[in-house]
Parts: structure tokens; C-alpha cells; sequence
């Protein structure tokens, strides 16, 4: 049980950077210019406390495969 409870807490940390309401500056940003199609993979974070969703995307063969979890 103290294990669940453990890997709960800290998947919200694990997947992603967080910026949350924080202005973002220009200058932090850089291209990203990925060598594949499959560096897309993962989890995309939107919005920020009501109205936040999820974005996961992966890929399987020849198959895109993308979800929404919206927080509604």
C-alpha cells in the first residue's frame, strides 16, 4: 500500500517540465528539430488548474496513436 501511495505522489513530477503560471521569456526558448517522428512520443500538459488536459501520444508500427484526457 505505502507503495501505491509512493508512485502516485510522484508520477505527477516524473513526466514532464512544469512552468506553470510563470511568464516565459523568449530567450528560454529553443528549435527543436527532432531526428525522428517517434522524439514527438509522450506526455503534453495543457492549461493549469480547472480546464487542464493531457496529451498522450506514441507510436505503434505504422500507427499515430494520440488521446485527451481532459480535466472536466
Amino acid at each position: 500500500m505505502r507503495l501505491l501511495v509512493f508512485l502516485l505522489f510522484i508520477s505527477n513530477f516524473t513526466y514532464a517540465q512544469y512552468w506553470g503560471g510563470q511568464e516565459i521569456n523568449e530567450s528560454d526558448l529553443t528549435d527543436w528539430i527532432p531526428t525522428f517522428e517517434t522524439d514527438y512520443t509522450g506526455i503534453y500538459h495543457f492549461g493549469e488548474s480547472e480546464s487542464e488536459s493531457d496529451f498522450y501520444l506514441f507510436f505503434e508500427g505504422d500507427y499515430i496513436i494520440g488521446q485527451v484526457q481532459n480535466g472536466y
